[in-house]
């Protein structure tokens, strides 16, 4: 019998997703191994208050880094198989001159006034590929508008 309380043991949905994001980092590291020119990589998700960013960047100093951007723990998404296909592909991406760097930060959290879709534009706004996302214009439309909204409750 667990000692936990029962809000600290995952339910099967939360064990279920936390087991696909690990193979999901995973199979990204060995599809990453595939391409040589591969200089950033970036798998992003965007749930009210719980969206996440991972990061690859073959070219930063001091070396290849993987990056987790969230503002809850990541870390148990990083597994050994992870971390063996991401390395395998750094090594690569440097000719074998530069280890694997991973990182775990923080995102800063959003003013109260912003709602809705806002989460999604924020979490595109700290994309370091986001010009490729959206364009520069748009995004700055919509995150002026979600900002500008007047929100009416009953």
């Amino acid at each position: 019998m667990s000692t936990a309380p029962p809000s600290a043991e995952p339910d099967n949905e939360d064990a279920a997703s936390l087991r696909a994001s690990q193979r999901l980092l995973e199979y990204a590291g060995r599809a990453a191994l595939q391409m040589p020119e591969l200089e950033v990589l970036e798998i992003w998700q965007t749930y009210t208050h719980e969206e996440s960013i991972f990061r690859y960047d073959a070219l930063a100093e001091p070396g290849p880094t993987v990056t987790f951007l969230s503002r809850f723990d990541m870390e148990p998404m990083w597994t050994k198989e992870a971390q063996t296909a991401w390395e395998a592909a750094a090594q690569k991406h440097t000719d074998n001159q530069k280890s694997l760097v991973v990182k775990y930060d923080t995102l800063d959290p959003h003013p109260d006034h912003f709602h809705g879709t806002f989460y999604i534009y924020g979490t595109i706004n700290k994309l370091k590929l986001r010009d490729l996302v959206i364009d520069p214009v748009s995004l700055y439309a919509a995150t002026w508008e979600e900002c500008s909204a007047t929100y009416i409750t009953p």
